[in-house]
């Protein structure tokens, strides 16, 4: 079976900018960034940190929809599905985009590799105060002006990224009475989201939880307005179009490997859900 290809960002820049970028890491702003950039579902395979200045933008990460705002973080891992539901580039922004490989003896990458901020599922946006927009918008300042030595790069990406996990932390409330619905909900969404391959039954996440399929059902429904059911499949479908548009698989390859028995029922439902048959989409 054909493997997945990520959408090769850095190599999109090379081809906007005329210059070779960096393997390890690379900065990103608004300027890099044109109507040719992806606008379906798609991965890649950096670690990414951003930071709006002015403007808005609307993204999908998963089955999370963000309106991107002036003060907002964007922290995103690699390989999670993520997909620009608009072309307006006209926001500022500076982000950075890296790999393992930027670190190096003696800052390793075992704190990248075991912090959880960067996993689908978790607060992938972050609203900032003034003092924390301001300490992101300094050292994002400093990588850009020391981009030429890769282990002071690093020593500050990893900075940022514990100042995220505090971040994290600070945010999570006690769990009240009124607040329980909406964490099976997070709770919920973070197990699809890494599960929804192998497993697509509502009674599966529901005995994860501790909860009848019954009552996540009605919890999904209020907290989301659509049942569970639907975003899984809605998770699927995102999954077909990323799979259709970065590799060769063909649509058998492309059913059994969303654990569709039958192609031609993942071809009925891809055209109920996209309004196109998966053939058509991949060539739009």
């Amino acid at each position: 079976m054909n493997t997945i290809k990520t959408f090769e960002f850095h190599r999109f820049v090379e081809g906007v900018l005329k210059t070779e970028t960096k393997e390890s890491f690379f900065i990103a702003n608004q300027s890099l960034f044109t109507e040719n950039s992806p606008d379906y579902p798609f991965r890649n395979y950096f670690y990414g940190i951003g930071l709006v200045y002015e403007g808005e933008r609307n993204l999908r990460v998963g089955i999370e929809d963000f309106t991107l705002k002036a003060g907002d973080l964007l922290v995103i891992g690699p390989s999670i599905i993520r997909h620009w539901l608009d072309n307006n580039w006209s926001f500022k922004n500076t982000a950075i985009f890296f790999t393992p490989e930027l670190f190096v003896s003696p800052i390793t990458a075992q704190p990248l590799v075991d912090s959880s901020i960067f996993r689908s599922g978790i607060q992938h946006v972050i609203t900032l105060n003034a003092i924390d927009f301001e300490f992101f918008n300094q050292t994002l300042t400093s990588i850009k002006s020391q981009e030429h030595l890769p282990k002071v790069v690093a020593a500050l990406v990893m900075a940022m990224i514990e100042k995220i996990e505090k971040l994290m932390v600070e945010s999570q409330q006690p769990v009240s009475k009124s607040s329980r619905k909406k964490q099976i909900a997070k709770e919920f969404c973070s197990l699809i989201n890494t599960q929804y391959l192998e497993n697509k039954e509502v009674a599966f996440y529901a005995e994860k939880l501790n909860i009848t399929p019954k009552y996540l059902s009605e919890v999904i429904k209020e907290e989301t307005g659509k049942s569970p059911k639907n975003l899984i499949e809605q998770l699927l479908m995102q999954e077909a179009k990323s799979l259709l548009k970065q590799t060769e698989m063909n649509i058998k390859e492309i059913s059994y490997w969303l654990g569709f028995d039958d192609p031609s029922y993942f071809t009925k439902a891809f055209k109920v859900s996209e309004g196109v048959l998966p053939n058509e989409y991949r060539v739009k």
